[in-house]
C-alpha cells in the first residue's frame, strides 16, 4: 500500500522522464542522471517507513513464535497506520521521492509477507486465500506498483497522469484500501471461501492491469517517450 494522493495537487516532474501535459499527451524531455543522484534518501519520510517496517516485523515475528492473533493484529495494524503515516508527512514535508516510493513498496511486501506467515500458524484455514493474496501481491502486485519508474512521476499515486484507468483500479484511495484489507477482514471472520474469491478477482484485476500496462509501455517505446 502506498498512501493515496489527491488529482489536483501538483507535483514536481521527473527530468529526463516522460511527463503528461495538459492533452494527456506524452512529451520527452532532456535526459539527465541530477534528479536521481540528488535524492535524498535520509528523509523523516523514510525514517518512518524503516520505523513501522521494523515494528511491524517484530510483531509478526511475536505472532509466528507464539501463535498470537493479537500480535498478528498488532502488526497489521502497525503496518496499515505507519503506511498512511509515513505518505501523509512526505506529502506535508515535500519529502516525496522516487527512492522513497520504491522503500515504501518493498516494505509493504516484507510486512505484508511476515503477517501472512503468522496468520497460517494462527489459523491454517486460511492458507488457501492467503496463498493465492500472496501470489497476487508478491509477484502481480510488484510488477505493476513498479512499473511507474519508466514514467515522470514520483510514485503509482500520480499514476493516473499516464492512465486514469490503471490508477483507478490500482492506486485510488479505495483500491489501495481494498487490496489486502479485505482479504485478511474475511479471513479473521472466518469467510474463508470469499477471502479466497475476493483474492482470486484482485489477481484476475492484476493481470489485466499488467496487460494494459505493458501495451501503454510498448506504444510509448515506439514513440520514444519511455525509457
Amino acid at each position: 500500500m502506498v498512501s493515496s494522493r489527491q488529482h489536483d495537487r501538483p507535483h514536481p516532474p521527473v527530468p529526463g522522464a516522460t511527463v503528461p501535459r495538459g492533452t494527456g499527451a506524452l512529451v520527452p524531455q532532456e535526459p539527465t542522471l541530477t534528479p536521481i543522484a540528488a535524492e535524498r534518501i535520509d528523509t523523516a519520510a523514510n525514517a518512518v517507513t524503516v520505523i513501522r517496517t521494523l515494528a511491524a516485523l517484530g510483531l509478526a515475528v511475536l505472532s509466528l513464535r507464539e501463535a498470537s492473533l493479537a500480535y498478528l493484529v498488532a502488526s497489521y495494524l502497525t503496518y496499515w497506520v505507519g503506511d498512511i503515516a509515513d505518505g501523509a508527512l512526505a506529502r506535508r514535508t515535500g519529502q516525496e521521492t522516487r527512492t522513497g516510493a520504491v522503500l515504501d513498496i518493498t516494505s509493504d511486501r516484507l510486512c505484508t509477507t511476515t503477517a501472512a506467515a503468522a496468520f497460517i500458524v494462527v489459523d491454517p484455514a486460511v492458507a488457501l486465500p492467503i496463498g493465492i493474496f500472496l501470489a497476487q501481491f508478491c509477484i502481480l502486485d510488484t510488477m505493476l506498483t513498479l512499473g511507474f519508474l519508466p514514467f515522470g512521476v514520483l510514485s503509482p499515486n500520480y499514476f493516473y497522469l499516464a492512465d486514469e484507468h490503471l490508477y483507478r483500479l490500482n492506486w485510488s484511495a479505495w483500491a489501495k484500501a481494498t487490496n489486502t484489507s479485505s482479504v485478511v477482514i474475511a479471513c479473521l471472520l472466518g469467510w474463508y471461501p470469499l477471502a479466497a474469491a475476493i483474492a482470486a478477482g484482485f489477481a484476475m484485476a492484476k493481470v489485466y492491469s499488467l496487460w494494459r500496462m505493458t501495451r501503454l509501455m510498448r506504444r510509448l517505446a515506439v514513440a520514444g517517450t519511455v525509457s
